[in-house]
């Protein structure tokens, strides 16, 4: 429950969203379905559990673009940037 918590406060601090009730959505509009995901982590040696992390995945898929979204973004690298960064910092 702890790194549920965790997981939604970083998203409020970091201003990814803002929650809000469901009463309070106009109608029309649609909340999208979200699902947690659970990991555990484990010492190496005993394997005892020693912390839970936590992820909300959103259910994207089931957006309309132009309707729920306008613009997506993914972060990408070519090699010839890495190239140059490497000659950078040579």
């Amino acid at each position: 429950m702890k790194a549920m918590v965790k997981e939604v406060d970083s998203h409020q601090d970091n201003e990814h969203w803002e929650l809000k009730k469901r009463s309070s959505i106009p109608a029309g509009k649609k909340v999208l379905p979200a699902v947690w995901a659970m990991k555990r982590k484990r010492r190496i040696a005993t394997r005892e559990i020693y912390k839970w992390k936590a992820r909300l995945n959103i259910h994207g898929g089931k957006q309309t673009k132009g309707v729920d979204y306008w613009e997506t973004y993914s972060p990408m690298v070519t090699w010839n940037a890495i190239r140059m960064f490497m000659t950078l910092a040579m």
